[in-house]
């Protein structure tokens, strides 16, 4: 995940690792254990079937990526979603926890202070149909 937000998005790699430290401390049951033995067991592109292999071992059902190409080939039971994907699917189906969950994160913001719609708005980069559907449903709640 840092070298991609270093190679990929430019983000500063003492940034990249500061935010991989608070995601592990957040979620420290998101780290998975024994995808080494069934990685060599994936079809998908040579240099992501660890995410697969992870994504296996953890009995996860979705994976969420900006590349969705080189999970074309994938076990049962998994899919691949793009950000936006995921986001706006997320969204359908529970717009008032995630329209809640954008509010507290706008407001654990201090420097500057934010809007709720701020954040949405810099989602809009990576997942805008997901920006544009919860910016309206902000707009209507």
């Amino acid at each position: 995940m840092t070298r991609n937000l270093i190679s990929d998005y430019g983000m500063e790699p003492s940034r990249a690792e500061a935010l991989r430290t608070v995601m592990q401390e957040a979620f420290p049951e998101a780290n998975v254990e024994g995808w080494e033995e069934i990685e060599p067991t994936m079809r998908n592109d040579p240099k992501d079937r660890h995410v697969v292999a992870a994504a296996v071992a953890a009995e996860a059902a979705v994976i969420v990526t900006s590349n969705i190409r080189d999970f074309g080939s994938l076990p049962d039971g998994i899919v691949a979603l793009t950000p936006d994907e995921f986001l706006t699917e997320i969204l359908a189906n529970n717009k008032m926890k995630v329209l809640r969950a954008l509010t507290m994160q706008a407001a654990a913001y201090r420097r500057p202070t934010l809007t709720t719609s701020e954040p949405i708005g810099r989602l809009a980069l990576t997942s805008p149909r997901f920006a544009e559907q919860a910016l309206q449903a902000l707009i209507h709640r």
